[in-house]
């Protein structure tokens, strides 16, 4: 029995792969006897694999070989659990690092980027300006937050103390979790600090996150 689960991705295949190449889709509404399919056992592979690994985007997962391989007119669900899938993400991943901070791509995950930062702080009862300096064991959370795609660089660019937290951690550390982003650091921060729309989002949703911590952090303190 195909679950929801399959159902959702196997219509986010269909619809990735065919308005990349600006082709008309229709998304299956029918899954019956689906499970008989060729194209079942690659889905089940698939999503067992966006579930080892929650950081995984799924849309850019499926769009990112067209973006690699051009040519490419059709990719077959299957290609999607071999290793040359995993490449293409990450290169491709790689490309989208290096876009402007202001492109839609870069803009919508500052965005996703702010939400995941007050839920963390939320959940951990601290105020915005001390999760750069947070850490659940001996690494900062917020480098993790980095290596597992839920937090943008460019949403970090405000908090004063980042510069003192990349100095004080360990640099095994920083190669491990920060990568490439560690050796362009300055380079992100100096077109996060000319970009258009980015340093206005994140001031805005900064402000947001300060006042909605403020407040449920004191409401709290005040019933507890």
């Amino acid at each position: 029995m195909v679950t929801e689960v399959e159902k959702r991705y196997y219509n986010m295949y269909l619809a990735v792969s065919r308005s990349a190449k600006s082709k008309p889709f229709k998304l299956r509404k029918n899954f019956d006897d689906f499970d008989q399919s060729k194209d079942y056992a690659a889905l089940k592979k698939v999503c067992r694999f966006f579930f080892q690994y929650p950081n995984i985007n799924p849309r850019i997962f499926f769009l990112a070989p067209f973006k690699i391989y051009e040519d490419a007119d059709f990719i077959p669900l299957d290609f999607y659990a071999t290793r040359k899938a995993i490449k293409a993400y990450t290169t491709y991943s790689n490309q989208l690092q290096e876009e402007s901070p202001d492109s839609e791509h870069h803009l919508e995950f500052i965005r996703t980027s702010l939400h995941f930062i007050g839920m963390f702080c939320l959940k951990h009862k601290i105020l915005l300006r001390d999760y750069i300096l947070f850490s659940e064991g001996a690494t900062f959370s917020w480098m993790k937050h980095i290596r597992e795609r839920n937090v943008s660089i460019y949403a970090l660019f405000e908090f004063l103390n980042i510069d003192i937290a990349l100095t004080e951690a360990a640099e095994d550390e920083k190669d491990l979790l920060l990568g490439k982003i560690k050796d362009n650091f300055i380079i992100y921060k100096n077109k996060y600090n000319k970009s258009k729309e980015t340093k206005q989002l994140v001031l805005e949703g900064m402000k947001r996150i300060r006042k909605f911590l403020d407040e449920s952090i004191n409401t709290s303190s005040r019933t507890s």
